[in-house]
């Protein structure tokens, strides 16, 4: 379950921080991708395509069926598609950005080399998972592409400040 929440938060984050207004793909299977759609489209995302199969035996009733919307699409701030199809979700995604490629993609299966290959030049892209396949430098800086990493979370116990000699404190 907080695997889920991880991956909600980190897609919440990545559409609010990376490109404004972003059409973004989620790519992978299960859960995690579901978790990350909803996410993506609750944060101000323009489109949301979920690129994977996400029907699996723990999840099946919350999954939308290939080539549709989930379920609570009408909840959601951005439009939802789904399709396990490439081509269905470039097709899909094309005519709700700007300029007909995904602003940003969300890799839940932590494979960031596959998407850097679907995000548009001069995109941005993210992991909901730990990261399993990185883009090499050559690719981030040819296609100018944004890798963006979720924040750490502050210590719940912040460190005092030690001072230093010939302070304030005289010491």
């Amino acid at each position: 379950m907080s695997e889920l929440l991880t991956a909600a938060a980190i897609a919440d984050e990545a559409v609010r921080g990376g490109p404004a207004a972003p059409a973004v793909i989620v790519r992978g299977d299960g859960p995690l991708a579901l978790a990350g759609a909803r996410a993506a489209a609750g944060a101000g995302a323009v489109a949301v395509a979920l690129l994977g199969d996400v029907a699996t035996p723990s999840d099946a009733s919350a999954a939308p069926p290939p080539g549709s919307a989930p379920a609570d699409a009408s909840d959601a701030a951005a439009p939802l598609f789904a399709s396990p199809d490439l081509d269905a979700v470039r097709a899909w995604i094309a005519p709700r950005s700007a300029r007909g490629r995904a602003d940003l993609v969300l890799a839940a299966d932590g494979d960031l080399a596959a998407a850097a290959k679907l995000v548009r030049r001069g995109g941005a892209i993210a992991a909901l998972a730990d990261p399993t396949a990185r883009p090499s430098v050559t690719t981030l800086v040819q296609r100018e592409l944004e890798l963006l990493q979720p924040r750490a979370l502050p210590p719940t116990d912040p460190p005092r400040p030690t001072p230093h000699p010939g302070g304030p404190d005289g010491s």
